[in-house]
């Protein structure tokens, strides 16, 4: 596509305000957010080995407890949990409950504070109580004597775990260059589906966007495909994404219309909220060009992506 722009320095041009209707009208959003809604919520996580964990967020779904710990995010199954307490909060903490039967018979739950060779202390709902073990029948569970356990490997979600996602994304734009005078504002929408790739945090997928322009010198609509690579540096850190495509640009005024096909790059970062298994939220600047062999369409602006896990 071969566009010759020509613009005059001394004219003023007075740019109709831009009225465009979004792919994802206010109505269907709410209906999707309502659809895909999964209750989050602090809690205590107490597993079936007595390990408990204070952790700021879980949400369930498909038989799985989704939650994060420690910067990382995990997938538990919910036959591994022995309860979910959310009227324990607090920071991220982690600790062991203990079943001590004594040789009289009684039994003593708390929390496992200190284990000597000779006594073990538990925290108690009456205080701190310490036991010795020539009086101690038997301990429930026998096997896990962790004063700060940490949640198993098992359940790590693995960033290659191939996971798909789809999305929406919207997007607004100032264009650069000689086009900044022509259209100077371009707003679009469109959709994404990526999955995890590679190494950790990194992700591929494709994207297809609609903008739109509309000014004094008549209408800009442009449609990219774009396939892109990138890599977040966390669940909730910053990521940077590279992309190669291509761009159908049209622009059409009273007396003509002018179209084509060119190939485009896309580079964008900002911020990633990732919640494994439930949804993803993107953030950031982007500057994407089309390249023209007389003057490249270039526009820089911020994109705003949501999807969820399939």
């Amino acid at each position: 596509m071969r566009i010759k722009l020509q613009t005059d320095a001394r004219s003023t041009v007075t740019f109709n305000k831009l009225n465009i209707t979004s792919a994802c009208s206010a109505g269907v959003c709410v209906l999707l957010f309502l659809l895909s809604y999964v209750p989050v919520f602090a809690a205590e996580i107490l597993l079936q080995n007595g390990s408990a964990f204070i952790v700021k967020e879980v949400s369930e779904k498909n038989g799985k407890v989704f939650t994060s710990w420690k910067s990382h995010s995990y997938s538990i199954p919910k036959e591994d949990i022995l309860r979910i307490d959310p009227s324990k909060i607090g920071p991220e903490n982690s600790y062991t409950y203990t079943i001590v039967t004594l040789s009289d018979g009684t039994e003593v739950r708390g929390i496992l504070v200190e284990r000597a060779h000779d006594t073990i202390v538990l925290k108690t709902d009456q205080g701190f109580v310490s036991l010795e073990s020539s009086k101690i029948l038997k301990i429930h569970p026998s096997d896990n004597f962790d004063l700060k356990p940490e949640l198993s490997e098992v359940y790590l979600v693995s960033s290659s775990s191939n996971d798909w996602r789809l999305g929406l994304q919207l997007s607004g734009n100032a264009s650069l260059g000689s086009w900044a005078n022509l259209f100077p504002q371009t707003y679009g929408a469109g959709g994404f589906i990526e999955k995890s790739w590679g190494i950790k945090n990194s992700f591929a997928g494709f994207q297809s966007d609609y903008s739109y322009g509309n000014s004094s010198n008549g209408k800009l609509s442009i449609w990219s495909q774009t396939f892109y690579y990138g890599k977040s540096f966390g669940n909730s850190a910053p990521y940077i994404l590279f992309g190669i495509g291509a761009s159908s640009i049209s622009w059409t005024s009273s007396d003509r219309s002018r179209g084509g096909v060119d190939p485009s790059v896309l580079l964008e970062f900002g911020w990633n909220w990732d919640k494994p298994g439930r949804y993803i939220f993107r953030l950031g600047p982007q500057v994407q060009c089309a390249i023209e062999s007389d003057s490249n369409l270039c526009r820089v602006g911020v994109r705003f992506s949501w999807g969820l896990y399939l």
